[in-house]
C-alpha cells in the first residue's frame, strides 16, 4: 500500500471516528493472525460494540468492518495504543534525553528528527521530519517509537507535500510546477519539552539557517551549487557529501501537476548518504565554525553500487519560511 493511502485514509476517519493513526498489516484475534492484509485502526481506548449501530457511547461513529481501497475490500483491525505518555519526567532518574536526529515513528514507519524548532505564531516546540512519517495533522507520533516502554507521544501539528513553486520558491515562478516538500511539524507535549534537545550527535547544535540568493534562479541555484554538508540520522550515523544539483524534475501526474526537487546531495564516500530510517534529518553545513542548516532529507535517488549516490533534500530556509519557524 503506498503511503498516500494511509494518509488519506487518517484523513478520511481521524476527526468524526476519533482514530489516532492507521497502519497496514497482518490482523490478529487472540494473538493469532486471520488475515495477512488489513487495516489497523489505532484508538486511545476500545468501547463496546454491542448493541452499537452507528455511533459508540462517547459519540464516535463505530468503525467498517471493511474499508474500500484500490477497488478491494480490505478488513479493519481496531488496536489499542499500548505506549502511553510516561509519568512526569521528573520521577526518572536520570532522565531521558531525546536528541535531534533520533528516532521518531508513526504507527508502522520510522525517520529521523531533523531540528527543534519554535513559531511566533504557535505555542511550544516542535521536533522537525517528513510528512511520510508523520502524516497528516492529529497523527499521534511517538518518541522514539510505540513499542518503546515509556514512550512519549506527540501529534503532528501541520504538514506539507506538494507546494507550489510561486509560493514557496519565488524565483522560479513556473506555472503548475510544485515542490515536493515532504515535510512536518510535531508538537512535544509541553511537560516533556525539558527532555528534548536540539543538539545533533557527533556535530552539537544548529544555530542558524542558510539562506540562498533569491534575486534570481541562477543566482540561487549558483548560491547552493558546491556546499560541503553533513548530516547525522539515528540509523546511519554521520554522512558527508556536496550539493551537486540543484534542479527541476518534472513528473507529470494526471492532474497535470509536475514535481520539483530542490537539491540533490553526492555522498563524500562509496557509502549512501541515507538509509531506511533517515528521513526527515537536517543536511547542514559549516560557516564560521557554526553548524548552519540547509535542507530536509526525504530520500535517496540513483542509489547504485556502481555509480554516485544521492540524497534528495528540501532547502530548510524556504521551509522556514513558508512553515513560519525557526531553531531553538
Amino acid at each position: 500500500m503506498h503511503a498516500g493511502h494511509l494518509l488519506a485514509t487518517h484523513e478520511r476517519f481521524r476527526t468524526d471516528y476519533g482514530i489516532l493513526g492507521v497502519a497496514y498489516g497482518a490482523k490478529e484475534v487472540k494473538g493469532a493472525p486471520v488475515s495477512t492484509h488489513s487495516l489497523a485502526f489505532f484508538v486511545r481506548r476500545k468501547l463496546p460494540t454491542k448493541g452499537a449501530k452507528r455511533f459508540l457511547s462517547d459519540g464516535r461513529k463505530r468503525l467498517p468492518k471493511y474499508v474500500e481501497l484500490d477497488g478491494r475490500n480490505i478488513s479493519t483491525d481496531v488496536v489499542t495504543i499500548q505506549a502511553e505518555e510516561p509519568a512526569d519526567p521528573g520521577s526518572r532518574s536520570p532522565p531521558q534525553v531525546y536528541r535531534a536526529g533520533g528516532k521518531i515513528s508513526n504507527m508502522q514507519l520510522t525517520g529521523t528528527v531533523g531540528c527543534l524548532v519554535s513559531s511566533p505564531t504557535r505555542a511550544g516546540i516542535y521536533a522537525v521530519t517528513n510528512q511520510h512519517i508523520a502524516l497528516g495533522e492529529g497523527t499521534a507520533i511517538a518518541f522514539p517509537d510505540f513499542r518503546t516502554v515509556g514512550a512519549i507521544v506527540g501529534n503532528t501539528a501541520a504538514s506539507a507535500g506538494l507546494v507550489a513553486d510561486e509560493v514557496f520558491l519565488p524565483p522560479f515562478n513556473q506555472p503548475q510546477a510544485y515542490i515536493d516538500v515532504d515535510s512536518a511539524l510535531v508538537r512535544i507535549p509541553p511537560k516533556f519539552e525539558s527532555t528534548f534537545s536540539p543538539d545533533i550527535p557527533y556535530f552539537g547544535r544548529p544555530s542558524a539557517i542558510f539562506s540562498p540568493a533569491r534575486s534570481s534562479p541562477t543566482e540561487f541555484v549558483n548560491s547552493l551549487l558546491g556546499l560541503n554538508v553533513y548530516a547525522y540520522g539515528w540509523p546511519s550515523g554521520p554522512r558527508s557529501g556536496v550539493i551537486s544539483h540543484v534542479f527541476y524534475v518534472y513528473q507529470r501526474e494526471p492532474t497535470g501537476m509536475a514535481r520539483v526537487a530542490s537539491f540533490l546531495v553526492r555522498s563524500a564516500d562509496n557509502g549512501p548518504p541515507g538509509v531506511i530510517g533517515d528521513s526527515g534529518k537536517l543536511w547542514m553545513t559549516s560557516m564560521d565554525r557554526q553548524n548552519v542548516g540547509v535542507g530536509i532529507h526525504s530520500g535517496v535517488v540513483a542509489d547504485s553500487p556502481t555509480s554516485s549516490r544521492f540524497a534528495m533534500a528540501t532547502e530548510l530556509s524556504s521551509l522556514a519560511r513558508f512553515l513560519n519557524i525557526r531553531l531553538l
